[in-house]
């Protein structure tokens, strides 16, 4: 999710939306089956940083021990699904005032304003689907989504920026999110496209790159290296799994470096069955319709099929 959206609240009660109600109720099948296996208790080992702290390259959460010490020693592995192109609030406005939008009479007081000053408030999405390439995520987009204290979405991408989905349209992620930690102040690395923010996440930079291009491709290697040379050099296994191009390809040069690294997801499930699962990897999935029922979601399958694991 890729920018946190907080709109102005409206004094009007928002005429016929649908209420979203504040007691959401699991269903189990479809929110809770994939749960079993994100079992993690990372909450009990973080180590809280000042926030006022601006750490630099090569910082550790436990400076005084040698890098590559495992203090985690219960979380046998780490699984990192990074999913783009939406909002907080597009996902998780409905979740609850406490996080999402302001209510009034359970509806959303959200709206921006198009370019004739008209207010467009936030909406239900009529299906589980994405527009194809709206709302934008482009640089230009992302920039003017934000400005006026992220008052233009609209003017940036037309009313289905307003747009949010519920528990029942995406029961998965709500589960996810009333089970796990949720961070409800987390912000996307850079207000751009697909490649930057991979990079951002892989390397720590996105080298200047603020598009979805080839130059991303061909930029030149990150100058505090990447993530994964970090897991390597301290003997941790890791790979890459992928439905149809893998994200370490956005780093070109080392991915070619490293081709026994890359795996179609479909090894994914076997390395589950037969409890060959590296300590750290990437999962990534592309699909045309971009959320899905829980039931479908590629997501929820990744997540259900790992309490089977040896």
């Amino acid at each position: 999710m890729r920018r946190r959206r907080r709109l102005r609240p409206n004094s009007s009660n928002g005429g016929a939306q649908r209420p979203i109600s504040a007691g959401v109720t699991r269903r189990d099948v479809l929110r809770g089956a994939g749960l079993l296996g994100l079992g993690l208790t990372l909450g009990r080992y973080a180590d809280v940083a000042d926030a006022r702290t601006i750490r630099p390259p090569d910082s550790r959460p436990f400076p005084h021990l040698p890098e590559g010490i495992d203090t985690l020693p219960q979380i046998e592995h780490i699984i990192v699904v990074m999913m783009e192109n939406h909002s907080f609030d597009n996902y998780f406005g409905a979740l609850g005032p406490h996080v999402g939008f302001p209510l009034r009479h359970g509806v959303p007081r959200a709206f921006n304003d198009d370019a004739d000053g008209n207010r467009i408030h936030a909406f239900r999405m009529p299906s589980a689907c994405q527009l194809n390439g709206h709302p934008g995520q482009n640089w230009n987009a992302s920039h003017l989504s934000l400005s006026g204290g992220n008052g233009g979405f609209v003017l940036a991408s037309g009313p289905v920026a307003m747009g949010y989905w519920t528990a029942d349209d995406i029961p998965f992620y709500y589960g996810l999110a009333q089970t796990f930690p949720l961070a409800s102040r987390w912000f996307g690395s850079t207000l751009c496209q697909t490649y930057p923010n991979r990079r951002f996440l892989m390397a720590g930079t996105a080298a200047g790159i603020i598009s979805t291009t080839g130059a991303a491709l061909t930029a030149p290697p990150p100058p505090n290296g990447n993530i994964f040379e970090r897991l390597s050099a301290h003997g941790i296994s890791w790979r890459n799994y992928y439905s149809d191009l893998p994200s370490l390809a956005i780093l070109l040069a080392f991915a070619q470096q490293n081709p026994d690294k890359l795996t179609l997801i479909a090894q994914f499930f076997a390395d589950v069955a037969a409890g060959t699962l590296p300590a750290a990897f990437a999962a990534a999935s592309c699909t045309p319709c971009k959320e899905h029922l829980a039931g479908a979601a590629p997501e929820f399958k990744l997540a259900n099929c790992l309490p089977y694991t040896p």
